[in-house]
């Protein structure tokens, strides 16, 4: 890693300022950790600075150069359209070398990170009589096998520390079933504490409207008492993990 002084963290980007503006924060919080190194971030979709841009103006300053996707999955931007800019790039200046990490949703670490963070939270929901856990995803970030795979996986593994009968996943867009209506059936379960899990990076408009649909739940079901954890790029830990990787087993994706 020492030879990497050039990092880039690369997001999606998103038509809700709101979310852009949390992602460069976490990027200027993890530049203040590496004072030495030139940390920028960029946008493959929605937002300024557009990736393309900015790793050309990265390849005129430096000759190696780290790029980390801040996404949960390897989507199609990680695997088509930031190695297209990368190879045409390198076609240009044939002297400029780059690697490209795992995105840091599938980094190692990360469920010794969500354990904690639950069982750091100011309830203890485990303790308490039927209680479930829900798993809130977004489809779009799950719509191939792998990434499915390896968020049911995860849910597994949480339920299985906790020591849960089963888990419950849903998906707040398209895909079935549905967080309204997996909500919906802690009602018919008897279940009385209900601990939702976001799986979504920053507390933009998706964490909102989950946020809402949760209030709208409370109010007509108040007898079951409803915990939100919070978006995983406020986990404690989330910078240490990428340490740990970036310095103990850096993949590039191919």
């Amino acid at each position: 890693m020492e030879s990497f002084a050039a990092v880039l963290l690369i997001g999606h980007g998103s038509r809700d300022l709101a979310a852009n503006h949390e992602f460069e924060s976490f990027v200027k919080l993890y530049a203040l950790i590496h004072p030495k190194w030139n940390i920028k971030h960029a946008y493959v979709s929605f937002g300024n600075p557009k990736f393309k841009e900015i790793v050309k103006i990265f390849s005129l300053k430096h000759n190696k150069l780290l790029i980390i996707p801040v996404f949960l999955f390897p989507a199609y931007h990680v695997k088509q359209d930031i190695l297209k800019v990368l190879r045409q790039l390198k076609k240009e200046v044939p002297e400029f070398e780059f690697e490209i990490t795992l995105p840091i949703g599938i980094m190692s670490g990360w469920m010794p990170i969500i354990i904690r963070n639950i069982q750091e939270a100011p309830y203890d929901i485990f303790k308490k009589n039927r209680s479930q856990i829900l798993f809130v995803g977004i489809s779009g970030r799950v719509n191939d096998l792998k990434s499915k795979a390896y968020f049911e996986t995860l849910c597994q593994q949480i339920t299985d520390h906790f020591h849960l009968e089963k888990y419950q996943a849903c998906f707040f867009d398209k895909t079935k079933p549905l967080f309204p209506d997996q909500l919906g059936k802690n009602i018919f379960l008897n279940i009385k504490n209900v601990l939702i899990m976001p799986y979504l990076l920053w507390d933009g408009k998706l964490f909102q409207q989950i946020q809402s649909e949760i209030q709208g739940f409370i109010k007509e079901q108040p007898h079951i008492t409803v915990y939100t954890l919070p978006c995983l790029s406020k986990y404690s830990g989330l910078f240490q993990m990428m340490d740990n990787y970036l310095h103990q087993d850096i993949n590039e994706i191919n």
